[in-house]
């Protein structure tokens, strides 16, 4: 799923990922987003769309049950 901001935070700047472009401008909002995350910054959570965005941490979890998925088919 696509992390998007809500309309409202598009013009806000967050230094992140060594940039200070607006929000609504960036193509690495994955990273703020995990960062937010991290540091239950809810601030920042609620500056998304949605709340169902998947982490790189969520991507490898499921990653590797799809793995193990596979070796128990055998």
């Amino acid at each position: 799923m696509a992390l998007t901001v809500k309309n409202e935070f598009k013009d806000t700047i967050i230094g992140f990922n060594h940039s200070c472009k607006p929000l609504g401008e960036r193509d690495d909002l994955h990273i703020l987003y995990e960062i937010a995350k991290a540091n239950n910054r809810q601030d920042y959570l609620n500056m998304f769309e949605d709340d169902s965005v998947e982490t790189d941490e969520d991507k490898v979890k499921r990653f590797n049950e799809k793995q193990g998925n596979k070796h128990n088919r055998k």
